[in-house]
């Protein structure tokens, strides 16, 4: 993946982010309810963040929702001024926020129990079950006595409710700590550096009241949140509504809005100050992933188990498909030079040419490192890895029958594209077959490689002046163009 070479300077004249989020949040929302993986691509997200996964990601949306409001704070501003949650209109870090005041409106209740003590009275007692007592033990002069208990318990459904918030809070929190570069990641400052919002937070835990309910054997269902949330005390209603939400995001339950919100996150957006600034092309590698899904008429995930690269696998016309993204072909194909596959140059007048030289040399390299020092060149160059790659496999055969690679540059620079062009001609031209017999490894033939139907190649880009490309199995892209089958 490229990007222009922009920075705080200069200006960014690439199709904005904001722009970005409109046109994919739709179909983040669709592909997700089809089970399409994007990890691989999340986990670029920002430098600053090492996540692997959409849940990771999900934590921190979590966490972010909402406005943090000052510790003196007894309710919330008319309208917040940052993200809530699409169906409610506060989020996390307001509730945290006002929790440390609405601890005092913790509701007990009082349980009734009756207990048999023998010689001792304690409470009222129960003469109708003393009698009962006796009598069952054959002797009416005991001193067996049934005495009825009271106890302030704080095990309802309320509380229950708020507990599991909490800790769901506080495992979220500690998931995203470890994730998340706190030197670098500014927009994670609300949550470091012993906050506010850790103390109000841990002060919920260690409640007097609600800290006992950490050995409560009790599972919170969605229909105790349900009726929780038709609860007249906001600290337990709202604790509901967080909580019924977040279980939402985790069963990546996410709709248009939802995707938006998302996606809309300070995180998603790298920051001009940094000298990273253009390392963060999660958004525009997604549009290009679901533009080239769009293609297909019900793409979804297939397999129950795969490599993390995978995006997505269907059948259709009798014929699997598999969409790879930021993959090196993995124990399938390989895009790597071929350097310790090359023909031999044969007998040659002249020794001075370019190619003659090069062989020599290579040849040289590894017979003398392994004479001199015992050491052979390595075999395997540098990993290349396309941004997207999208096969073909014969159903019966499972043979790969033809691939399209994709090079994806989010820029306007004529240079950069011609940069991916580069990129994009060479992987095409050593795409070759790592379980395919010598001879008919490769995917391009010639004497033109690049007429080649087998393989076809996209380069994704935002909006460059360029000519038409001769290479009938090269097509570019500009930013808004529909994406055609490559097969």
């Amino acid at each position: 993946m490229g990007v222009d070479a922009t920075g705080p300077e200069q200006d960014d004249l690439r199709t904005p982010a904001e722009e970005l989020v409109r046109e994919i949040a739709s179909s983040f929302s669709v592909y997700l309810g089809r089970g399409i993986q994007l990890d691989s691509i999340l986990e670029n997200v920002d430098p600053t963040l090492n996540i692997e996964n959409l849940d990771e990601l999900l934590d921190i949306h979590f966490l972010l929702s909402g406005e943090k409001l000052s510790a003196q704070a007894e309710q919330r501003p008319p309208q917040l001024e940052v993200d809530v949650p699409v169906t409610l209109d506060y989020g996390v870090m307001d509730f945290i926020s006002l929790l440390r005041r609405r601890l005092r409106r913790i509701h007990t209740t009082t349980k009734h129990e009756t207990q048999q003590f023998e010689g001792e009275l304690r409470g009222r007692i129960n003469w109708q079950e003393t009698i009962k007592a006796r009598y069952r033990e054959g002797d009416p002069d005991s001193l067996t006595f049934a005495c009825e208990l009271t106890e302030e318990t704080v095990t309802t459904p309320e509380n229950l409710v708020l507990w599991e918030l909490l800790t769901t809070v506080r495992d979220a929190h500690s998931r995203a700590s470890d994730l998340v570069d706190q030197d670098e990641a500014t927009w994670f400052d609300l949550w470091t550096n012993d906050s506010m919002l850790q103390n109000h937070l841990e002060a919920g835990l260690t409640d007097v009241y609600l800290s006992p309910l950490k050995d409560a054997d009790v599972t919170v269902s969605d229909r105790m949140i349900r009726a929780v949330s038709e609860s007249r005390s906001p600290l337990y209603r709202e604790a509901a509504e967080l909580l019924n939400w977040y279980r939402r995001l985790k069963r990546h339950d996410i709709d248009d809005s939802e995707a938006k919100s998302l996606l809309g996150r300070q995180l998603f957006y790298p920051d001009p100050k940094r000298e990273d600034y253009d390392e963060v092309p999660t958004l525009f590698e997604l549009y290009w992933v679901f533009r080239l899904l769009e293609a297909y008429d019900n793409p979804k995930l297939q397999l129950i188990t795969g490599p993390t690269d995978l995006v997505a696998a269907w059948r259709e016309s009798g014929a699997q498909y598999e969409l790879y993204h930021d993959w090196t072909g993995g124990d399938l194909l390989t895009f790597k030079p071929p350097v310790f596959d090359r023909e031999d140059l044969g007998e040659s007048k002249d020794e001075d040419r370019y190619l003659r030289r090069l062989d020599h040399l290579l040849n040289k390299q590894t017979k003398s490192t392994d004479a001199v020092f015992g050491h052979r060149r390595p075999t395997n160059p540098d990993e290349l890895r396309p941004d997207f790659v999208l096969l073909r496999r014969d159903i019966d055969t499972d043979e790969i029958e033809r691939i399209a690679i994709g090079e994806v540059k989010y820029t306007r620079l004529q240079s950069t594209a011609a940069d991916g062009l580069e990129e994009l001609l060479e992987y095409m031209i050593y795409a070759r077959n790592e379980k395919s017999r010598p001879g008919s490894r490769y995917f391009t033939t010639g004497p033109d490689h690049f007429e080649t139907p087998s393989v076809h190649g996209f380069l994704c880009i935002d909006r460059v002046p360029h000519s038409v490309v001769e290479e009938p199995s090269v097509e570019i892209l500009e930013y808004d163009d529909e994406v055609s089958r490559p097969f």
